[in-house]
């Protein structure tokens, strides 16, 4: 459904009124509000909940579960958690531990073969 001719030069009319108002490069508030946040807003950490947060880890909590309840986001609790020393549940192993079992496993018994 169109607008009639009446109605549509009236839309027109507020259009003009309304750019020729504007000068160029000037922005409304409006047009902020239609962007939106641009910006997460950065989450600071205490110590205080790092360690929390390693205590919720250890007792089983997911990295996604903290980040919601901590307000961040779960790549910010795996580093927090990792600066502390606490080592990721799910991850695959790193290359240095793959040789070291291999190595491990394949070294020589006191009987001269791999048992």
């Amino acid at each position: 459904m169109g607008l009639s001719t009446p109605d549509s030069n009236k839309w027109l009319t507020l259009l003009k009124a309304l750019l020729e108002g504007q000068k160029q490069g000037d922005s409304t508030v409006s047009d902020y509000q239609l962007l939106g946040s641009l910006r997460q807003r950065q989450r600071r950490l205490t110590d205080a909940q790092v360690t929390e947060m390693a205590e919720k880890y250890q007792m089983g909590a997911t990295v996604y579960e903290l980040a919601a309840e901590y307000g961040c986001h779960r790549t910010t609790v795996a580093e927090r958690l990792k600066k502390v020393g606490i080592a990721m549940r799910g991850q695959s192993p790193t290359p240095g531990v793959i040789k070291s079992v291999n190595d491990s496993v394949s070294a020589p018994t006191l009987c001269g073969m791999a048992c």
